[in-house]
Formats: C-alpha cells, structure tokens, sequence
C-alpha cells in the first residue's frame, strides 16, 4: 500500500510534494510545544507575580540560595 503511494507522490511535482509532507507532517505530529511553552509562561507568572520567595516560609525579603546535601558533598 504505502509502495504506491510513494510512487504517485514520486510523480508528483517537488512544490506538491513539499505541501503534502508538510500536512501530513502537521496532522501526524501536530506542534504542542506551543501549548506547553504558553502554559508554563503562565503558571511562572502566577506563581512568582510577588518575586521570588522561600519555598519554606513564603518569605520574599530572603536572598538565600538553597544549596543540596549533595554539592556540599563534593565541595
């Protein structure tokens, strides 16, 4: 099956066959990156409106950078 359709969009001029790719291209993987780059801006908006805060006691006024048990480690 897919033989004869290579065959017929072989024939085809190069212009139709880039069109074709292209909406199938759209149809079989459809671009959600966009989706998903917009509801990330959106949620960090929400979620830092006020700045930065501790994650421990919602305090804006602290600068401190948290720093992992494991970087200690190897320092």
């Amino acid at each position: 099956m897919w033989r004869y359709v290579y065959e017929v969009v072989s024939k085809l001029k190069k212009a139709d066959q880039q069109a074709l790719f292209k909406a199938l291209e759209q149809d079989l993987y459809p671009k959600e990156v966009n989706k998903i780059e917009k509801l990330l801006t959106k949620i960090r908006e929400t979620r830092f409106s006020a700045g930065l805060g501790c994650i421990h006691c919602g305090n804006i006024s602290k600068k401190k950078r948290y720093v992992s048990f494991q970087t200690t480690l190897f320092m």
